[in-house]
C-alpha cells in the first residue's frame, strides 16, 4: 500500500470494511459513491461518499468515472479502484482514458452478466473490455460468486459473476500460475452455498 494516494470505490450497497481497513490502517483517503444508498456504511474521517452512480453519461445522479478522479485531486502518485456496479463495468471502462487506468496500481472488480458471452453479439463487446482491463494490469486472482451457478455451452463453464483482482503490470512479475481454486484465502460470498470451484477454462 506504499504510495497509493487514495481509493476509489463506485458501488457500495451497505458494506465498506474493505475501505474501512484502508483508512483506518493504511490512512488512505478513500471515495465511495452509490446513488442507491444514503450513507456511507462505514464512519472514517478519510472516507468520503457521494451520493451518485459512475457512468458514462454525466448527470445529475451519474458521474464518470474520469471526472470524479479529476475532481477529488487524489495526488499524482498511484490509486486503487475496488468496483462493483452490476453491470456497468463495461460502459465505464469503455470511457476511461489509459491515463487514468495506468493510474490505478490494484484494480478489484466484479464483473456482471458474464453469462452473455454465449448469445449473439455479445462476444466482441465483451473481449473488448477485457482487452482494455488487461492492457496495463495483469490478473492475479478470479473468484466466482458462489450466488449464481457456472452456466455450460459445449463444455464451456462461464460463471455469471466473477471477482477480478489485477495488479499493474510495471509492479509485478508473474512467476507461476495459480491452479488451485478456490484459493485458501477466499470466502464464499453466500455463506449458507458452496464456493464454486472456478472452470478449468478459465485458468
Amino acid at each position: 500500500m506504499d504510495g497509493i494516494d487514495a481509493c476509489f470505490s463506485p458501488g457500495v450497497d451497505d458494506v465498506a470494511t474493505f475501505e474501512t481497513q484502508l483508512a483506518r490502517d493504511y490512512h488512505i483517503p478513500c471515495f465511495l459513491a452509490d446513488a442507491s444508498v444514503d450513507r456511507s456504511p462505514s464512519e472514517h474521517p478519510l472516507i468520503t461518499f457521494e451520493k451518485k452512480f459512475i457512468g458514462s453519461d454525466p448527470s445529475e445522479n451519474f458521474i464518470g468515472l474520469e471526472d470524479w478522479v479529476a475532481q477529488r485531486q487524489a495526488g499524482t502518485g498511484d490509486l486503487v479502484l475496488q468496483i462493483d456496479v452490476e453491470g456497468a463495468e463495461f460502459d465505464i471502462f469503455a470511457h476511461l482514458s489509459d491515463a487514468t487506468l495506468m493510474r490505478f496500481r490494484t484494480i478489484v472488480i466484479e464483473l456482471h452478466h458474464l453469462h452473455n458471452l454465449f448469445s449473439r453479439g455479445a462476444l466482441p463487446l465483451i473481449a473488448s473490455f477485457f482487452r482494455k482491463l488487461t492492457k496495463f494490469h495483469h490478473v492475479v486472482h478470479l473468484h466466482p460468486n458462489n450466488c449464481a451457478p457456472a452456466v455450460t455451452r459445449n463444455g464451456i463453464s462461464v460463471p455469471p459473476l466473477l471477482e477480478v483482482t489485477l495488479h499493474r503490470k510495471d509492479r509485478c512479475i508473474l512467476t507461476h500460475r495459480q491452479l488451485s481454486f478456490p484459493h485458501s484465502l477466499d470466502r464464499p460470498n453466500v455463506n449458507e452455498m458452496l464456493d464454486i470451484e472456478l472452470p478449468s477454462c478459465w485458468r
